[in-house]
């Protein structure tokens, strides 16, 4: 566990890193406006608190070095922050500013650390801590209550930025699965209550981004040139492109790119013994044809380039995997992989193409013929670790069902299920909205059992249960067996 925690708790860092700098641009206007605006300097007051707060309890906490380090350069950059806001906001606000900065993050802030290390000793200094840090964090994710609302009354998301919801969701998940690794249960209520408020902004974001004023504007703006770009059957730019689409394209493209790879080691152990033992071929076969068939789609749907580029590429991976396999099987698999290789990723992509091309007419009906073959396609692979899911639950126990692997199966279908809302999608929101929902089921599965004794199965009984979890895929991306 202590491995899983660790990867997990960097992939933390990074997006809690990023929720840290997004100010940036902001105080880059107010330095270069020298004036604070109608900006107000509670929120980055309130966390200069909670990461000094939170970098107090990673001190103090054995094995808290991931928790501190975060926190440290957020209370870095909020300082940063708020001696901004201090040297450019009006002479009232400034006075004000100030005296919230002397009371929460000089007088709270000296009182809590004079009391948890001069008057509190032993494990209760930690819990001290820890309920502080999470009624502060639980409040801080609560405070977006009044922007939702305005949300919901105005039926517009203008005043509710994506991105920033995007990264809070994404933030809490993160952090959440890592209190469930370390059993840590302020981190773990903190984090689980941002998770469950991120999730509803942005299921807010999905039911009112349409009406939006400003997005509105972008789409009348943008409707010339999309109209002469759908006449020349070009990739066009999507309705929605803007900041927040590219961005959650990229999110989706690095996520499946870790996917598409993971199956290094085990071709290097094949290359390296010069056989494929006992490694099936289907799982690269499948995804293979479901990568073709995907940046086909990607390549006909106009405003697709983001799913084009990342299936593109793992056509690519995929058949590099597959010749290796014709290259080190024995005869009898060599024979199965090139026939399996000549029907399905030969034979069948190519009667996809001419079919559609020859036989479907329209632009629109061609797209719907291709997004149905992908989904369904997407939606068996999805389905596929239902093995692994019910092998937990007979046995109670995660042995089988890597964690990681369930995780970034959530986050892939996560991503790819908002990047389907934005560009309005339902070929590939579908099959990643299944997807998503699994990956819930498989985090809650771990949850549940992830403290069960590991049990002891035999060589064969192993590989029994490792060769049924045969594929799964988000947006054209698979599970490679042996990591099961």
């Amino acid at each position: 566990m202590a491995t899983l925690s660790f990867i997990l708790g960097i992939i933390g860092n990074v997006i809690s890193l990023l929720v840290f700098v997004s100010p940036i641009k902001t105080f880059w206007e107010v330095v270069r406006k020298k004036s604070t605006e109608n900006y107000k300097g509670e929120p980055y007051i309130m966390t200069l608190l909670s990461t000094s707060l939170w970098t107090l309890y990673g001190a103090i906490k054995p094995d808290g070095l991931l928790v501190m380090t975060v926190n440290g350069a957020g209370a870095v950059l909020q300082l940063v922050y708020v001696v901004l806001f201090l040297v450019y906001a009006p002479r009232e606000r400034k006075v004000k500013t100030a005296k919230l900065v002397a009371v929460l993050d000089v007088v709270v802030l000296g009182a809590v650390i004079a009391v948890t290390l001069l008057a509190i000793h032993g494990t209760k200094r930690l819990m001290f801590v820890g309920i502080l840090c999470t009624g502060l964090t639980i409040g801080m994710y609560a405070a977006p209550l009044s922007v939702m609302r305005r949300v919901v009354k105005s039926k517009s998301v203008e005043y509710m930025p994506f991105l920033l919801s995007f990264f809070l969701f994404l933030n809490a998940g993160v952090w959440s699965a890592y209190a469930v690794l370390v059993k840590d249960i302020y981190i773990g209520v903190a984090n689980g209550s941002g998770f469950v408020l991120g999730s509803a902004q942005l299921v807010l974001y999905v039911m009112y981004m349409n009406k939006c004023e400003a997005i509105k504007e972008e789409e009348d703006t943008m409707k010339s040139l999309e109209d002469k770009l759908y006449q020349k059957k070009v990739v066009s730019i999507p309705k929605m492109a803007s900041l927040t689409f590219v961005v959650v394209g990229v999110l989706g493209n690095i996520i499946s790119v870790f996917f598409f790879l993971s199956p290094l080691s085990t071709f290097c152990r094949i290359v390296r013994n010069r056989s494929t033992e006992e490694f099936e071929s289907f799982p690269y076969i499948s995804t293979l044809l479901n990568s073709a068939l995907w940046t086909y789609y990607g390549v006909t749907r106009p405003g697709s380039l983001m799913v084009a580029t990342i299936n593109g590429f793992g056509v690519a991976v995929e058949l590099i995997y597959v010749v290796l396999f014709l290259i080190f099987a024995p005869p009898r698999i060599r024979a199965k992989t090139g026939i399996l290789f000549g029907v399905l990723d030969v034979g069948f992509v190519a009667a996809t193409v001419v079919v559609t091309k020859l036989v479907v007419h329209g632009d629109q009906m061609r797209i719907n013929v291709i997004g149905l073959l992908c989904a369904g396609f997407n939606i068996i692979m999805y389905v596929s670790p239902l093995a692994a899911m019910k092998t937990v639950v007979r046995s109670k126990s995660v042995e089988y069902m890597p964690f990681l692997l369930s995780l970034f199966v959530f986050l892939n279908g996560a991503i790819w299920t908002l990047y389907a809302a934005l560009a309005k999608d339902i070929f590939l929101g579908v099959p990643n909205g299944i997807g998503l929902l699994l990956g819930i089921a498989q985090l809650l599965l771990y949850a549940i059992y992830c403290r069960k004794p590991k049990s002891s199965k035999t060589s064969s009984d192993e590989w029994k249960i490792r060769e049924s979890l045969i594929v799964s895929s988000s947006s054209n991306v698979q599970v490679d067996q042996n990591q099961v």
